[in-house]
């Protein structure tokens, strides 16, 4: 009974170990790795030097044993052999497809003119009655189509969104030390999430963020809400450091010097940042933080520029509310946090934006464009958050989003 308890107890184990590592996995490797090898990994045995895991696809093993093997071992918990099995079956699926074909092609040879005067036969036939049937099908197909885009658009334009989604980013650089999580909140427009924001801040501390970032629009037009954001940051300052950058709602502080938001942010340990930088220490990896406030000038005295070239072995992490400078200047940081676009007005599945007020017209058919998601260029990145605001047809289909960044290593 003792072997057979601790056997079973290994094996749970085991699992919950196997667990933790397809979450790392999941979070780490192209989405297609993923979906390819990973969701069709099964672990069969495990001990402390070597995990025996069946595979269950039909994919070459060993692209993913020569690029991302190490990855798995990572996750795993480090040196640890790998062994691989194909599952029962796995990989016959093509040779039985084309002894199939052959048969068929055979059998074929001998029905071949009955065939094609069946079909032919068979065409006449089905010409006749779609031409009696044709305008009754297409006047039933018309109003299909309106009812279902009526429908549709009420659903997507009018219902409340009641929650937001989470979006998981990866950004590789060696400047990263042991890897740090960033939380990124954009544009929440003075709503609320719970009384005081509860839930936003309960998610937020779930996500175990080593820093928090607010790319502005945070609080309502006109100096509205002030006090709700005050209370949002002074719980997120709990859980890590927050920074946060001003967006086109707090505006007309920017030639205040007596800001008295400003004053109340420092004063509960937020750093504000106005054309400046800062810089701190997270897990092993030094990070220069920057807040612009609007158009960035390149040359040496600029701030972006004193920010862009001191200190080169440092991670460049820059907060700008607008995405649009960075089709203006050269030279990026490593990373870039972004929001304002809210992912364009009346984005739809499958198209994306129909329209951004800076970009103009289906502006995610145009490559330089930044209007939701990541962007590269020359080894750098762009995250472009869509924003927590949550009420208001502007936001088409897109969901209010908190933007979550892991930068690592791999």
């Amino acid at each position: 009974m003792d072997g057979t308890h601790k056997s079973e107890k290994a094996f749970s184990g085991n699992l919950l170990a196997w667990e933790v590592a397809y979450r790392k996995c999941s979070r780490e490797l192209p989405e297609h790795i993923v979906r390819d090898y990973i969701d069709k990994f099964e672990l069969a045995a495990m001990d402390e030097e070597k995990a025996v895991i069946r595979y269950r696809g039909n994919s070459n093993l060993q692209y993913f044993q020569e690029k991302y093997e190490k990855v798995l071992c990572w996750a795993l918990g480090g040196q640890i052999a790998i062994e691989y099995q194909e599952a029962p079956g796995a990989g016959k699926k093509k040779k039985a497809k084309k002894e199939k074909k052959k048969g068929n092609q055979k059998e074929g040879k001998k029905d071949s003119k009955r065939e094609k005067r069946q079909n032919k036969a068979e065409k006449l036939r089905e010409n006749q009655r779609n031409t009696r049937g044709s305008f009754l099908g297409k006047l039933l197909a018309v109003c299909g189509t309106v009812l279902a885009v009526v429908v549709l658009l009420g659903i997507v334009f009018f219902l409340p969104k009641k929650s937001f989604q989470e979006t998981f980013l990866s950004v590789t650089s060696e400047k990263s030390g042991d890897g740090y999580r960033i939380v990124q909140l954009s544009d929440l427009r003075g709503q609320s999430y719970g009384e005081n924001n509860e839930e936003l801040t309960r998610r937020v501390g779930l996500l175990e963020p080593d820093l928090i970032v607010m790319t502005g629009d945070m609080t309502g037009q006109g100096r509205s809400n002030e006090e709700d954001i005050l209370e949002l940051c002074r719980n997120l300052t709990e859980t890590a450091p927050v920074y946060y950058v001003y967006g086109g709602n707090e505006s007309d502080r920017f030639l205040d010097d007596a800001d008295p938001l400003k004053a109340r942010l420092e004063e509960i340990g937020v750093h504000v940042l106005w054309d400046e930088m800062e810089t701190l220490e997270i897990n092993g990896a030094a990070v220069d933080i920057y807040g612009a406030l609007g158009e960035l000038q390149e040359g040496e005295e600029s701030p972006y520029g004193q920010f862009l070239n001191e200190n080169p072995d440092h991670f460049k992490l820059m907060l700008s509310h607008e995405p649009y400078a960075l089709g203006t200047i050269g030279d990026w940081p490593d990373l870039t946090l972004s929001g304002h676009t809210l992912g364009g007005s009346f984005a739809l599945p499958g198209v994306g934006a129909i329209y951004e007020k800076e970009y103009g017209m289906f502006p995610e058919l145009d490559s330089e464009a930044y209007v939701s998601g990541k962007y590269t260029k020359d080894g750098n990145t762009l995250i472009v958050c869509s924003g927590l605001a949550k009420s208001g047809a502007v936001r088409g289909y897109r969901q209010p989003e908190l933007m979550i960044i892991d930068v690592n290593q791999y």
